[in-house]
């Protein structure tokens, strides 16, 4: 299976970026590559981030440290502690190679940075096509931690009473977020190859 080895979160962005793809039409349903007839895999690059930048991992390689097997540690965890590990996964695993594969990690504005940042690579014409967004996973395995530290930070909603109601990030009663794992990705593109292929 092509997932193990991976970040909770490359496995995450590879869902999201075939989903992507497939509703731009730059994948055809059913396969796991870009069509390459529609783009070459160099015209096509990711500017998708997680906002909390491998926390997850950082959290287990200090697990393995503190039970004596920080040296028999496997490498690909290891190698998940770097933040552009899932966009370079999403990319292998979806079939593009563009360069300027980057990522900007802003803390809860990682997304909306990623979006800006895929637009100015496709304005600098490194791109024809950009893969951009964000996704968090950490709430899937340290919960209590998350929580410990966005609490201390006070940017957690109070609203307990009602906590189907706590997550309302445009009222301008908002208290604070509530945490959760998820993220989604758009595909931006060259508006004249846009339009061109309808």
């Amino acid at each position: 299976d092509e997932k193990q080895g991976l970040s909770i979160e490359a496995a995450l962005g590879i869902d999201l970026v075939r989903q992507a793809l497939r509703l731009a039409n730059l994948m055809k349903p059913g396969e796991r590559f870009i069509d390459p007839n529609v783009y070459h895999p160099y015209d096509i690059t990711t500017t998708a981030a997680s906002g909390m930048a491998a926390a997850d991992q950082i959290i287990e390689v200090h697990q393995n440290t503190v039970a004596g097997k920080g040296s028999r540690m496997k490498t690909d965890l290891a190698l998940q502690v770097f933040v552009e590990e899932p966009p370079a996964r999403m990319a292998m695993a979806a079939g593009y190679r563009g360069r300027r594969n980057i990522v900007s990690v802003e803390a809860c504005a990682t997304s909306l940075s990623s979006i800006v940042l895929g637009f100015d690579v496709l304005k600098q014409g490194y791109a024809k096509a950009v893969v951009a967004g964000g996704f968090d996973t950490l709430m899937e395995r340290h919960p209590s931690e998350t929580i410990a530290a966005f609490s201390s930070l006070h940017a957690l909603s109070s609203r307990n009473d009602e906590p189907e109601r706590a997550s309302r990030p445009y009222d301008k009663d908002r208290d604070g977020f509530v945490l959760a794992s998820g993220g989604g990705v758009v595909i931006l593109e060259n508006e004249e190859l846009a339009r061109a292929r309808g």
